[in-house]
Parts: structure tokens; sequence; C-alpha cells
């Protein structure tokens, strides 16, 4: 084996722990990286499909 094919590749995977908050996003990200990260993979979702529409008519509060 060479050298390439023995290294591992971690990713680490945000997915909508950010809130949507760039500030928060940017905090993971440096964090993902001191942490061993080498690629980072963010998702975000669009609530009004992902969530039907009663669950979008109950209260939410956000964090930040």
């Amino acid at each position: 084996m060479s050298k390439s094919q023995d290294k591992v590749t971690i990713v680490a995977e945000i997915t909508t722990n950010h809130l949507g908050a760039i500030k928060r996003l940017k905090k993971m990200a440096k964090l993902a990286k001191e942490a061993g990260a080498d690629l980072l993979k963010i998702q975000k979702r669009n609530v009004e499909t992902f969530y039907p529409p009663e669950k979008m008519k109950e209260p939410y509060e956000s964090p930040h």
C-alpha cells in the first residue's frame, strides 16, 4: 500500500445543529477542524417542506 492509501479521511457532519446561525456554524466548523476533521459536511433543511403543517403550527422557541 502507498502512503496515500493508508490515510483515513475524517468527515465531520453538521446537520441542522447550527440552527441556521452562521456564527454558530463557523464555531462548529472550527471545533471540528481542531478535533482532527479533514472534511466538513453541512446540511440545511427547508423546515416548511420537512415538517408536516400541524407540526409547523406548534410553538417553537429558538435557543438563540
